[in-house]
């Protein structure tokens, strides 16, 4: 879910920002709970797919703060609609995960990606003076790397202020990530999910829902890729590298092939085809979704499409989200397979 020591307000920037990549890339450097009846849910079918990307994160490593110099390069001054990314579906609410986000946010949203990407351009010209400074020989690596952390810490909090809206303290949402992660679980999430125990987590980070669920005393295995920083932008590099809060262990979808038999568990998954992955791998009849619904910073619509197509929502949970945020817990069942679906579903 994270990467060699990734920069946590930077998530938040839309994953087209990171495309087409210069050859720079490679230098080193709830507290309310509603109960759903479960039912189908059928989408409109006239409405328009949200491009891939959308309202996404970027990864950024300290250290190696090229990653920087790489997205400033690469910002487009198209408006949204010009550079293919708008992030919001057009679908009409027609399931439990089409209509999460408020109306308003998704207005302030489309401003300040707006806003970042001409932030962005603004810094464009120094980073790249400076990348050029380094090539030629005029700025030693000391000096360079120096200037960029500076620029690294900057840019970080003006994505808090334009991205969440929060500037006091200004590293508000670096300090709510090392303490909760992506998203903050509560008390009643804790007890839905214990009472679901054994449960498998794939893409876990550095292990706070874990912790959080050991702690009360359910059995949770939890894995996470820990990839290295990816140059696609089509989701989050791993936290290889920083401080371990829960037992996480290295593994993908792929280790769900042998916990078939546990409650799944996606928190917080990145923008992409990860989540998606997951459901195509899982076998079980039992997952407990953690993120924002369609049009959202998470998953895919072709993800939120299985669901409406083979799940039911049980159970949805209010959490406590950082501000400009707005996720929630859904707990889904798998719906009764007939024979010849549950015979397409074995392994071959």
């Amino acid at each position: 879910m994270s990467g060699a020591l990734v920069r946590p307000a930077l998530r938040q920037l839309p994953a087209s920002m990171c495309r087409r990549l210069p050859p720079a890339a490679s230098q080193p450097g709830l507290r309310s709970t509603t109960a759903v009846t479960p039912q189908r849910y059928h989408r409109n079918n006239s409405s328009r797919r949200r491009p891939s990307g959308g309202w996404d994160s970027m990864p950024l490593a300290p250290g190696a703060s090229i990653l920087l110099a790489v997205a400033l390069c690469s910002v487009s001054t198209d408006s949204p609609a010009e550079a293919g990314w708008w992030p919001f579906s057009k679908r009409q609410p027609s399931s439990p995960f089409s209509n999460t986000i408020p109306r308003q946010a998704k207005k302030q949203r489309a401003k300040a990606e707006v806003q970042m990407r001409n932030y962005l351009a603004k810094m464009r010209m120094p980073v790249q003076e400076l990348m050029a400074g380094l090539r030629k020989g005029e700025v030693t690596r000391e000096e360079y790397d120096k200037r960029m952390s500076v620029f690294n810490d900057e840019v970080e909090l003006a994505t808090h202020r334009i991205i969440f809206g929060v500037s006091d303290p200004p590293d508000a949402r670096r300090r709510y990530e090392a303490e909760h992660g992506n998203c903050r679980y509560t008390p009643e999430a804790i007890r839905l999910m214990s009472a679901l125990s054994p449960l498998v987590e794939i893409g876990a980070g550095r292990g706070h829902w874990q912790r959080g669920l050991s702690e009360a005393g359910a059995t949770v295995i939890s894995f996470d890729k820990w990839a290295t920083t990816p140059s696609s932008g089509n989701e989050r590099g791993t936290t290889a590298g920083m401080p371990q809060i829960g037992r996480v262990l290295p593994g993908d979808e792929h280790a769900l092939r042998l916990h078939r038999d546990k409650t799944l568990l996606l928190v917080y998954p990145p923008p992409g085809d990860m989540a998606l992955r997951c459901l195509h791998e899982y076998r079980g009849d039992t997952l407990v979704y953690v993120g924002e619904g369609r049009g959202g910073a998470n998953a895919s619509d072709e993800f939120f499409d299985g669901l409406d197509a083979e799940w039911d929502v049980e159970n949805i949970l209010d959490l406590d989200p950082f501000p400009q945020c707005f996720e929630r817990l859904f707990l889904l069942r798998r719906r009764q397979r007939t024979a010849v679906g549950a015979s397409s579903q074995q392994d071959p």
